[in-house]
């Protein structure tokens, strides 16, 4: 079994990453939900229609406002936070199971954490938008 490097650092950003990045309770509804999704979704895909978008075009917008509707929860801020974690990324596992087996987390902090690396649309929504060049990145007007 790995061992988590600094699992107090580690147990300090999971409460401010927490604390920054906040999942709805219940995303059946509410501006999170499915029907907020679709609606988006809908809205998107008639405004690339009446632009006279090519096909895939059309798609993708749609595509796009539904993931940004369901993860609208994901802000810049809490991007910012889930750069900051203080392990390299390949312990963020082991640390994890070393705050689980010790009870240092709360429910809230696994639910926040479980919606961002367990591959859902959300992680993948926080990599897009974090990325170089993304919405969330501060420097992007200075990058060639």
């Amino acid at each position: 079994v790995a061992e988590c490097p600094d699992a107090v650092r580690f147990a300090r950003w999971m409460a401010e990453f927490q604390a920054m990045c906040v999942p709805p309770v219940n995303a059946s509804v509410g501006p999170h939900s499915p029907d907020a999704a679709a609606l988006a979704a809908a809205n998107a895909i008639q405004e690339a229609t009446l632009d006279q978008a090519d096909r895939n075009t059309i798609e993708q917008a749609g595509v796009i406002a539904r993931i940004a509707t369901l993860c609208g929860w994901v802000t810049c801020t809490c991007v910012d936070v889930a750069l900051q974690v203080p392990v390299p990324l390949d312990s963020m596992p082991a640390c994890y199971e070393h705050g689980i087996s010790r009870s240092d987390f709360t429910a809230d902090q696994r639910r926040s954490v479980s919606e961002l690396i367990r591959g859902s649309a959300c992680g993948e929504w926080m990599n897009r938008i974090g990325k170089e060049c993304g919405d969330c990145d501060r420097y992007a007007a200075e990058r060639p």
